[in-house]
Formats: structure tokens, sequence, C-alpha cells
């Protein structure tokens, strides 16, 4: 893939053309794991917070998504198999819905709803006492519940993230709360 300095929109060409990215041999998303692990590595003791971005899904035949799925189920079997994942909350989140796919403006009267509709999934784990607390506190589980299908922006991340770092510090919690913010807990 390469970027057409005249025009970097170009589709297929392009940042947002289909074709895989790579860089010496191995997939862009491959460096950001490796990064991802060694960083976790390096500050196994302390409490962390890693953000990886990935613009796989940037291009109009939705193909470059799918080149995501091995690197990521063989990074999170990794972070499984080291118990990283027993005290780590991962959260996959986009920044909107499907708005590039060109099919999708013609056979789907839902596109415009589609843009609206940001991923967000959360994978909590039962680790430690916040996370036993998390599962066992009923309106957190019904929370989570209400807020399943709840329409969200990047600005409810945030909050969610205050709540888990302080979960058993309503303090630290108010402190840190924004009246224009929604936390999924």
């Amino acid at each position: 893939n390469y970027i057409d300095l005249i025009a970097p929109q170009r589709k297929p060409n392009g940042i947002f053309g289909p074709l895989k990215r790579c860089l010496y041999g191995k997939e862009i998303q491959e460096y950001m794991f490796d990064y991802a692990t060694q960083f976790w590595k390096a500050y196994l003791p302390e409490q962390k917070y890693l953000k990886i971005d990935f613009d796989n899904g940037h291009e109009v035949t939705v193909e470059e998504a799918k080149y995501l799925d091995e690197p990521l189920y063989n990074f999170l079997m990794e972070w499984h198999d080291k118990g990283y994942l027993d005290e780590t909350t991962i959260i996959f989140a986009s920044d909107h819905g499907n708005q590039i796919s060109v099919i999708l403006e013609v056979i789907s009267p839902e596109h415009n709803l589609e843009i609206l509709l940001p991923l967000y999934y959360m994978m909590i784990p039962v680790g430690n006492n916040t996370y036993t607390d998390l599962q066992t506190n009923q309106q957190i589980a019904e929370n989570m519940f209400f807020n399943r299908d709840r329409f969200s922006t990047v600005y409810d991340i945030y909050p969610t993230l205050i709540d888990l770092a302080f979960f058993n510090d309503e303090e630290k919690r108010k402190e840190y709360a924004k009246p224009y913010m929604i936390s999924f807990l």
C-alpha cells in the first residue's frame, strides 16, 4: 500500500485502500501488539493504561478489517496464557460505525443510522477484589444490562474508566466526574 501525496484520500491506492499495511514482513498491527506486550512486561507490577489505535476499518471494501482477526486472537490468547488478562480490562471501541462502504450506501436504507453506531465492547476480568465487587454488585449488573444497546460516544469511555479505576473510592469518583459524561457502570 502506498500514499498518493497528490491525493492521499484517493481510493483504492491511498491510505483507505484495501491492501494490507505491512512493514518489514509484518502487518502493522502486529507491531502494535508486540509493543503492548513489551510495555506490559516492563511495567508488570504497576497500574497502567495502554491505548492501541487501529485504522484497519478505514477503507472502502471493509476487506482490510478482517486482517486484524488472527493477530488480535493471537494477542489475546498470548495475554490469557501469561495471565495478563486476569486483572486487565480491555475495551474495544470505535469512533463511528461503518461510514466508508459504498455498498452500504446503495443497499442499506439504515446506512445513516449505521454511521452513528460505534463499537463499544468491554472485557472485565474476575482477577481481584475490584472486579469481584463489579460482578457481585447488582446495581452495576443492572446498569451494564441497561446500557448494552445505549447510544454512546467516546465521552462515555472516560467516566467508565474512572469508575473502574476507583470503584471502591466514592470520593475519587466524584472528584473526576463530569456532568456531561455517563459511565456504563
